[in-house]
Protein backbone atom coordinates (compact mmCIF):
# COMPACT_ATOMS: atom_id res chain seq x y z
CA UNK A 1 0.00 0.00 0.00
CA UNK A 2 1.66 3.47 -1.12
CA UNK A 3 0.93 6.53 1.19
CA UNK A 4 0.12 9.91 -0.34
CA UNK A 5 0.62 13.26 1.02
CA UNK A 6 -2.97 14.58 1.37
CA UNK A 7 -3.62 17.42 -1.37
CA UNK A 8 -2.72 20.38 0.00
CA UNK A 9 -4.55 23.88 -0.60
CA UNK A 10 -3.01 27.19 -0.61
CA UNK A 11 -5.53 30.49 0.12
CA UNK A 12 -4.22 34.25 0.15
CA UNK A 13 -5.76 37.13 1.71
CA UNK A 14 -9.03 38.46 0.38
CA UNK A 15 -9.43 41.98 1.99
CA UNK A 16 -12.67 42.89 3.55
CA UNK A 17 -14.02 39.29 3.33
CA UNK A 18 -10.62 37.04 5.04
CA UNK A 19 -7.12 37.48 6.22
CA UNK A 20 -4.67 34.47 6.06
CA UNK A 21 -1.31 34.10 7.51
CA UNK A 22 1.08 32.46 9.72
CA UNK A 23 2.18 33.31 13.83
CA UNK A 24 5.51 32.70 14.84
CA UNK A 25 5.37 29.50 16.31
CA UNK A 26 4.23 28.18 12.49
CA UNK A 27 0.59 28.06 12.67
CA UNK A 28 -1.64 28.65 9.47
CA UNK A 29 -4.94 31.61 10.29
CA UNK A 30 -7.28 32.51 8.46
CA UNK A 31 -9.51 34.94 9.80
CA UNK A 32 -12.48 36.55 9.39
CA UNK A 33 -15.84 38.43 10.93
CA UNK A 34 -18.49 36.06 11.35
CA UNK A 35 -21.16 38.28 12.79
CA UNK A 36 -21.48 38.80 15.90
CA UNK A 37 -18.30 37.38 16.31
CA UNK A 38 -14.61 37.42 15.04
CA UNK A 39 -13.67 34.33 14.03
CA UNK A 40 -9.44 32.56 13.53
CA UNK A 41 -9.39 28.78 12.25
CA UNK A 42 -6.03 27.28 13.64
CA UNK A 43 -4.10 24.66 11.93
CA UNK A 44 -0.92 23.41 12.44
CA UNK A 45 2.40 22.97 10.49
CA UNK A 46 0.85 20.27 8.31
CA UNK A 47 -1.40 21.87 7.10
CA UNK A 48 -4.21 20.03 9.19
CA UNK A 49 -7.33 22.04 10.93
CA UNK A 50 -6.67 22.56 14.80
CA UNK A 51 -9.44 24.69 16.29
CA UNK A 52 -11.34 27.34 15.68
CA UNK A 53 -11.16 30.39 18.23
CA UNK A 54 -13.98 32.79 18.72
CA UNK A 55 -14.01 36.40 19.98
CA UNK A 56 -16.78 38.59 20.14
CA UNK A 57 -17.42 42.00 18.42
CA UNK A 58 -17.61 44.33 21.32
CA UNK A 59 -21.10 45.78 22.38
CA UNK A 60 -20.14 49.25 21.20
CA UNK A 61 -19.31 47.97 17.65
CA UNK A 62 -22.67 45.62 17.90
CA UNK A 63 -24.58 48.72 18.43
CA UNK A 64 -22.84 51.01 15.75
CA UNK A 65 -23.69 48.34 13.04
CA UNK A 66 -27.03 48.20 14.19
CA UNK A 67 -27.31 51.82 13.62
CA UNK A 68 -25.74 51.76 10.61
CA UNK A 69 -28.63 49.39 9.50
CA UNK A 70 -31.13 51.41 10.35
CA UNK A 71 -29.83 54.66 8.57
CA UNK A 72 -29.17 52.77 5.57
CA UNK A 73 -25.09 53.01 5.56
CA UNK A 74 -24.08 49.70 6.41
CA UNK A 75 -21.88 49.42 3.32
CA UNK A 76 -19.62 52.23 4.93
CA UNK A 77 -19.19 50.64 8.33
CA UNK A 78 -16.15 48.98 8.98
CA UNK A 79 -15.82 48.94 12.75
CA UNK A 80 -15.90 45.39 12.86
CA UNK A 81 -12.95 44.82 10.42
CA UNK A 82 -10.94 46.99 12.85
CA UNK A 83 -11.51 45.02 15.88
CA UNK A 84 -10.46 41.88 13.61
CA UNK A 85 -7.80 44.50 12.57
CA UNK A 86 -6.55 44.53 15.93
CA UNK A 87 -6.85 41.01 17.27
CA UNK A 88 -4.91 40.01 14.07
CA UNK A 89 -1.78 42.66 15.66
CA UNK A 90 -2.62 40.92 19.20
CA UNK A 91 -1.72 37.30 17.43
CA UNK A 92 1.49 38.45 15.88
CA UNK A 93 -0.55 37.68 12.57
CA UNK A 94 2.35 37.85 9.82
CA UNK A 95 -0.19 37.83 6.82
CA UNK A 96 0.74 35.78 3.53
CA UNK A 97 -0.18 32.33 1.59
CA UNK A 98 -1.41 29.32 3.82
CA UNK A 99 -1.55 25.94 2.71
CA UNK A 100 -4.02 23.70 4.20
CA UNK A 101 -5.69 20.06 3.71
CA UNK A 102 -9.06 20.37 2.88
CA UNK A 103 -11.66 21.09 6.12
CA UNK A 104 -15.44 21.45 6.60
CA UNK A 105 -16.25 23.56 9.44
CA UNK A 106 -20.20 23.47 9.19
CA UNK A 107 -21.12 25.70 11.83
CA UNK A 108 -19.06 28.83 10.17
CA UNK A 109 -20.55 27.38 6.11
CA UNK A 110 -16.61 26.94 6.26
CA UNK A 111 -14.77 24.87 4.05
CA UNK A 112 -12.76 23.62 0.96
CA UNK A 113 -14.62 21.67 -1.87
CA UNK A 114 -12.92 20.54 -5.46
CA UNK A 115 -15.83 21.86 -7.48
CA UNK A 116 -18.54 24.44 -6.89
CA UNK A 117 -21.72 23.38 -6.19
CA UNK A 118 -23.54 23.16 -9.35
CA UNK A 119 -21.53 21.02 -10.94
CA UNK A 120 -20.96 18.62 -7.89
CA UNK A 121 -24.57 18.45 -7.88
CA UNK A 122 -25.12 17.31 -11.33
CA UNK A 123 -22.20 14.90 -11.13
CA UNK A 124 -23.92 13.44 -7.66
CA UNK A 125 -27.24 13.55 -9.43
CA UNK A 126 -26.36 10.25 -11.49
CA UNK A 127 -28.21 11.91 -14.52
CA UNK A 128 -26.07 12.18 -17.97
CA UNK A 129 -24.33 15.34 -18.56
CA UNK A 130 -24.75 16.92 -21.71
CA UNK A 131 -21.26 17.92 -23.90
CA UNK A 132 -21.33 20.96 -22.48
CA UNK A 133 -21.69 20.50 -18.75
CA UNK A 134 -18.85 18.26 -18.96
CA UNK A 135 -16.58 20.65 -21.06
CA UNK A 136 -17.24 23.02 -18.38
CA UNK A 137 -16.18 20.94 -15.46
CA UNK A 138 -12.97 19.46 -17.23
CA UNK A 139 -12.26 23.07 -18.17
CA UNK A 140 -12.82 23.79 -14.36
CA UNK A 141 -10.55 20.64 -13.06
CA UNK A 142 -7.78 21.95 -15.38
CA UNK A 143 -8.32 25.69 -15.37
CA UNK A 144 -9.08 26.19 -11.69
CA UNK A 145 -8.51 24.61 -8.64
CA UNK A 146 -11.11 24.68 -5.80
CA UNK A 147 -14.15 26.46 -4.54
CA UNK A 148 -13.30 27.86 -0.82
CA UNK A 149 -16.77 28.75 0.98
CA UNK A 150 -17.21 30.98 3.70
CA UNK A 151 -21.13 32.26 3.33
CA UNK A 152 -20.28 32.63 -0.61
CA UNK A 153 -18.55 30.13 -2.87
CA UNK A 154 -15.01 31.69 -4.16
CA UNK A 155 -13.01 30.22 -6.90
CA UNK A 156 -9.23 29.87 -6.34
CA UNK A 157 -6.73 29.57 -7.97
CA UNK A 158 -3.46 26.74 -6.83
CA UNK A 159 -1.60 29.91 -5.62
CA UNK A 160 -4.86 30.49 -3.66
CA UNK A 161 -5.68 33.62 -5.38
CA UNK A 162 -9.39 34.27 -5.06
CA UNK A 163 -10.37 34.07 -9.25
CA UNK A 164 -14.22 35.41 -8.99
CA UNK A 165 -17.30 34.97 -6.80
Amino acid sequence: MEITDPRIYRIQSEPCHFYTGHLKDGTSVFMSVFYPNLVAVLFDTEGRLIKPVIRDISQMTQAAFRKAVEEKQWHLFHQDWEELDDWASELGLIDGVIAVQKFSLPEFNLRIQDLPSIYQELLNSGEELDEDTKEQIQYWQEELDYVLVWGNEYDMNSAGEVVST
